[in-house]
């Protein structure tokens, strides 16, 4: 609501000149403005003028979609909208990789994972989590069985991506990444031992 009331303004729809990695800006797509996040920028070739164009992939900080557009497209954002937490993260689960040591996930491993959780409330234990990322172990569909009050686990995204051949195990990862930060981030010790 804050974000449409500062664009419904004309003299606040500023276009954001010089934008740089990192950055929190406004993007407008179909009449509707939005918060960006600048995560990479690409210099285009020539156009008919013959300057180069830059573009830049933005995340949407609050739905956590992905896009790539024209850098002049993006607006100055104030610094209390800039401010407000991310609505969106970043979550990769724990213990599994791309099949045949792929550094990428398969469109078939993507659409499954698509298909089976887009819209539906999942329940993760945090294992690690950086800025806007979190690393969930496990990542389970629960459900509650009527009066007994016993809940299950219905659907577990590291099994059900390994049984359908979608995904390798990776026993290591958790304990690979918290070296890899080890001295730079704290760990809890209870965590640590935990991992091995």
């Amino acid at each position: 609501m804050n974000l449409a009331l500062w664009y419904s303004d004309q003299a606040h729809q500023k276009r954001h000149s010089g934008a740089r990695i990192g950055e929190i800006c406004g993007y407008q797509e179909n009449e509707m403005f939005f918060r960006v996040q600048v995560l990479q920028l690409k210099e285009q070739g020539s156009h008919e003028k013959g300057a180069a164009t830059t573009d830049a992939v933005i995340m949407f900080i609050d739905s956590g979609r992905l896009e790539q557009i024209p850098v002049f497209k993006l607006y100055k954002l104030p610094g209390d909208l800039r401010a407000i937490a991310f609505q969106a993260v970043e979550v990769f689960l724990g213990r599994v990789k791309p099949k045949d040591k792929d550094i990428k996930w398969t469109v078939k491993a993507s659409v499954f994972v698509h298909t089976e959780l887009h819209g539906r409330e999942m329940e993760g234990k945090i294992v690690l989590r950086l800025g806007h990322r979190l690393w969930l172990d496990p990542l389970v569909m629960r459900l509650k069985l009527g009066e007994t009050r016993t809940i299950i686990n219905k659907f577990s995204v590291h099994t059900e991506l390994i049984r359908n051949g979608l995904a390798d195990e990776n026993p290591s990862h958790l304990e690979r990444l918290f070296k890899m930060i080890q001295g730079k981030v704290h760990i809890p010790r209870a965590l640590m031992i935990k991992t091995k």
